[in-house]
């Protein structure tokens, strides 16, 4: 694994169609209970706002698929690291403080409106599965082993963010960032992305070493 040359990660294509698959079959489930339900109207329309959600994250899959094939998402150079999801400009090394720290805590209204909805969520795929066909853990999309968390330095921003990536991005006391590359959908593990970011970081970064927090 070289550290003077480019690697361009794209999406794992069969991550992404399994994640369309599985969602359109919740979406397609979801509607039939509402149909079952719809001589009450309260409860249909309850199903019918979580079938919506569903189909809203198998579009967002299947546009991946279909648009962003051989597309590099996560691009790692000496330059520095980019993700096409954050922005449109690489993240020098020297901006970059500490390497797969925790993820920064979320205000507490939104913590509990996550935590609402995640609850409606996993009674819905449980009760779909039958508690049998879908793995409890496999609905858990805020596993550590999905995200590696950059810090980067006081006063370093991310430079060309798009606004779709707010939630990628979260400002935390003594003016600095946490920085998110999400890896659930990407050719690349955790631990393969991980350890080629920390040894182009321990290259290229001049002021320290690497820090990893565990």
């Amino acid at each position: 694994m070289s550290t003077s040359e480019t690697y361009r990660i794209e999406y794992d294509n069969s991550a992404l169609g399994s994640e369309a698959a599985a969602y359109i079959f919740f979406t397609v489930g979801l509607v039939f209970i509402a149909f079952l339900s719809r001589s009450d109207i309260i409860t249909s329309i309850a199903w019918i706002s979580l079938a919506l959600m569903t189909a809203y994250v198998a579009v967002k899959a299947l546009l991946k698929l279909i648009f962003q094939v051989r597309k590099a998402i996560v691009i790692i150079s000496p330059k520095g690291i980019k993700d096409a999801r954050l922005g449109s400009d690489f993240i020098p090394w020297d901006d970059i403080e500490k390497i797969d720290v925790p993820a920064p805590r979320r205000s507490l209204g939104k913590m509990l409106g996550i935590i609402l909805l995640g609850f409606c969520l996993l009674v819905v795929a449980i009760i779909l599965s039958e508690g049998g066909v879908i793995p409890v853990e496999a609905l858990d999309w805020s596993r550590p082993d999905h995200h590696v968390w950059l810090l980067l330095a006081p006063g370093r921003r991310v430079m060309g963010q798009l606004r779709s990536s707010k939630h990628l991005v979260r400002q935390v006391t003594g003016d600095m960032q946490h920085v998110c590359i999400a890896v659930s959908d990407l050719a690349y593990q955790k631990l393969e992305l991980l350890e080629l970011i920390v040894k182009f970081h321990a290259r290229y970064k001049k002021a320290e070493k690497t820090e990893v927090v565990a």
